[in-house]
């Protein structure tokens, strides 16, 4: 089955994508950094992570976007699997959470000198971008009616 652009709700998925930049840099850069006082030392170690004034870290905005991206081709192709579930959304951004996440911050907490605070921090940070993408992407998805009516 071949993804058909004029079928994917690439309006969706850039209002998530919005929706998580927007939350994650509320969670990443006030309510994080006021809990866990830590983390700025940790982050302004460059032998761990660039400098903030590196042009690359501009990549960082992107990722909100490329994550709700690939959670809508996983949307895309699993939808009618999951029509007629409950709480589809949150048990969606909860399952790609689980499936992107934490294999990833296993690797990074075995291989990388990063301590366990920062991996919590990342770890609950995800949690709630993952959840928010999810519901925000999912419930404007299947309120379009140029989205969600015609058959893959």
């Amino acid at each position: 089955m071949a993804l058909q652009s004029n079928k994917y709700c690439w309006h969706a998925v850039l209002l998530a994508g919005a929706a998580v930049l927007a939350a994650s840099l509320v969670i990443n850069y006030t309510i994080l950094p006021a809990y866990m006082p830590g983390l700025n030392a940790e982050y302004a170690n460059t032998a761990l992570f660039k400098p903030a004034s590196d042009p690359a870290m501009y990549y960082l905005f992107l990722s909100p976007f490329v994550m709700v991206a690939t959670y809508g081709l996983v949307y895309y192709f699993f939808r009618e699997a999951m029509q007629y579930a409950d709480n589809k959304d949150l048990k969606f951004g909860f399952v790609m959470w689980i499936a992107g996440s934490i294999p990833g911050l296993l690797m990074t907490l075995a291989t990388m000198n990063v301590s366990p605070v920062m991996i919590g921090a990342w770890m609950l940070s995800g949690f709630i971008m993952s959840m928010i993408g999810a519901i925000v992407m999912i419930r404007y998805w299947d309120k379009c009616r140029n989205c969600s009516t015609h058959p893959l």
